[in-house]
């Protein structure tokens, strides 16, 4: 079955974190998914979006913790949501995918595993966890549907997209070729795949009471 990832990817979950294994067209179903219930657009605010409808929380470290890469920090159920620590020396559009990586890391390797520990995901290297988040991240911030629609709109101007989607070029272009691989072979990657539901629920405040 014929699978697309992202090139070069050099990051590492903890040894806890337990990859879903599913493909990444249902992970790219699923963070569409997650993203409609609870009111994401493409281009808002995700800070804003995780600390009032997630309930989480968003920080920046210290400068002199030398952090390259952001991390998930969840003290489990009965200690609260989740944090999401950024590095203090990255800029708009790399945390932006940092915080969907996580949020990633929080739905398919936390909530949709039905676990209540406490754990915190920091990335290191590269593996099959952190590539699902990946996959998560791009799908959640650029849903295909309405990334195929701006692209047909703006010609595939390139700043249109852009700034429709608040992510770099690079991820753009990656987007781009993901979503005509998935056509390519829409038959394969639909044998035999599962999906993956949330085990959450929407308040009417549009807050996760699952975490």
């Amino acid at each position: 079955m014929s699978e697309v990832g992202l090139e070069n990817d050099s990051l590492l979950a903890d040894a806890q974190i337990k990859p879903t294994e599913a493909s990444r067209k249902v992970i790219d179903d699923a963070a569409t998914r997650i993203a409609r219930l609870f009111g994401f657009q493409p281009g808002d605010d995700l800070r804003t979006f995780i600390v009032e409808k997630l309930g989480g929380n968003v920080e920046v470290a210290e400068p002199d913790e030398r952090l390259e890469f952001g991390y998930l920090r969840v003290p489990g159920k009965e200690g609260g949501k989740f944090d999401i620590v950024l590095s203090p020396y990255t800029g708009e559009f790399h945390d932006r995918f940092t915080m969907a990586h996580e949020l990633g890391h929080y739905f398919l390797h936390y909530l949709f595993q039905n676990r209540s520990d406490g754990l915190t995901i920091k990335r290191e290297g590269t593996n099959r966890a952190e590539s699902e988040a990946n996959w998560f991240a791009e799908a959640f911030l650029m849903p295909a549907e309405e990334f195929e629609k701006e692209m047909a709109e703006s010609g595939g101007y390139l700043p249109s997209l852009v700034y429709r989607f608040r992510v770099a070029s690079d991820l753009i272009d990656h987007r781009s070729r993901t979503l005509k691989a998935y056509k390519a072979s829409a038959e394969e990657v639909h044998v035999g795949e599962r999906s993956l539901e949330p085990t959450i629920s929407k308040e009417d405040d549009g807050v996760c009471n699952e975490a």
